[in-house]
């Protein structure tokens, strides 16, 4: 559960450094080296050959059964050949349609009807039930001391005077 507590406190200044990235040596990923697959018809034959091995097809029909979006499994899929160096990005988003199509008559051929997009719509204000549902879940501590206090009376607190906004230099008229 995501809740637990972690087996050690985290070094908050234990991070990389701005631009260490670019002082690495060069081609130290998968995705730095020439791809395997230069072009989008190998990259392509590449994705159907592993998409069509039993175990990841009864997987993928699975989630497409289940809902999951066909874009999602798209984007999932082209990009790990991706980090895996097989193409370059480029060819991932040339080859993301064709596959997107073959996943459509995958679906089809086994009597899905699937989810073609992910329903991400503009940003929403997260309602207060929705909030405490997840503290709950997630963090059940902090919810438990949020509700006591919600439970104390509010004390009354000082009114602070609004400061002269006209800075340090006062302006001639």
């Amino acid at each position: 559960m995501i809740s637990e507590p972690l087996p050690y406190q985290p070094d908050l200044f234990n991070v990389s450094i701005p631009g260490e990235s670019l002082a690495e040596p060069r081609g130290k990923w998968p995705y730095e080296q020439p791809s395997e697959y230069p072009s989008p018809i190998d990259a392509f034959k590449y994705i159907l050959k592993t998409h069509y091995n039993p175990v990841t097809f009864g997987n993928v029909t699975k989630s497409l059964s289940a809902g999951v979006p066909i874009e999602l499994i798209v984007d999932i899929v082209v990009f790990a050949g991706f980090m895996e160096g097989k193409y370059t990005v480029d060819v991932a988003e040339l080859i993301k349609p064709a596959f997107f199509l073959n996943l459509i008559a995958d679906a089809r051929d086994s009597g899905i009807e699937p989810v073609l997009f992910m329903n991400i719509e503009g940003p929403e204000e997260m309602s207060p039930d929705t909030f405490m549902n997840v503290m709950k879940e997630f963090k059940p501590e902090e919810h438990t001391m949020l509700m006591e206090n919600a439970q104390n009376p509010v004390q009354e607190v000082e009114q602070v005077p609004v400061l002269d906004n006209t800075g340090f230099v006062q302006r001639e008229a």
